[in-house]
């Protein structure tokens, strides 16, 4: 599969991109982009399905979850869905915000006025969740934040969407599997590395982003509630 083609090239800046935030401080989240998101259910309890011989087996609030998410573009012309995967526990998917015809290209750090990626997960929590406890479990809940990945060019865009693709094959040592196998980050990286025959440096910031999403580190922007 050949690199795919990001609608964002941004440069990695040590001055605003802190291990501890998962915000780019000043960034513009209405910006078209790639971004990479990973939104957890309530305790990272497993509700959405399970995982057999390498597969995610959705059951009914999984599926529910999975066709609001596949309507996101059809709800706003701007955005457009990239690979995702529903898991047991969580949803991995690349949202795409294009540009619209007063939405200038490469205006990332103005203040934010129109439709922000915050307000797109917010919505998709909001939507799926009263679909789910209509339809089939009446307790179920989202996480409270989610997280996010600018992803700033082609080679970054081919990894996050093999990981993604590849999710269900790896969930043994998936750090968002109760009963994952894998013991640290150090560990994770060497498996992961080994399984998709990268380098392992290649897998730092995805191995990075997992770490922050099983930290539990709060993502403000929208304000995203379930």
């Amino acid at each position: 599969m050949p690199p795919r083609q990001g609608v964002s090239d941004l440069p990695y800046d040590p001055r605003q991109h802190h291990r501890r935030s998962i915000r780019l401080k000043g960034y513009d989240y209405s910006s078209p982009g790639d971004y990479f998101v990973t939104i957890c259910t309530h305790n990272r309890e497993c509700i959405l399905g399970r995982i057999e011989n390498g597969k995610s087996i959705l059951n009914e609030a999984g599926r529910s979850a999975q066709s609001v998410w596949e309507g996101l573009p059809a709800r706003w012309p701007t955005v457009t869905l990239d690979t995702f995967v529903v898991m047991p526990n969580h949803i991995h998917g690349i949202i795409t915000i294009v540009s619209s015809p007063d939405t200038p290209v490469g205006a990332q750090f103005i203040a934010p006025c129109r439709l922000t990626l915050g307000e797109i997960v917010r919505q998709f929590k909001a939507i799926s969740a009263r679909l789910i406890r209509k339809s089939c479990c009446s307790r179920f809940a989202w996480q409270r934040n989610y997280y996010e990945h600018i992803v700033r060019n082609s080679n970054s865009l081919y990894t996050i969407a093999h990981y993604i693709e590849d999710n269900p094959r790896t969930w043994l040592w998936d750090h968002e599997n109760p009963n994952s196998a894998v013991a640290s980050a150090a560990e994770m990286r060497r498996v992961l590395a080994k399984h998709y025959g990268i380098a392992e440096e290649e897998l730092s910031f995805l191995i990075d982003y997992v770490i922050k999403c099983d930290e539990g580190e709060e993502q403000t922007d929208g304000q995203a509630q379930n």
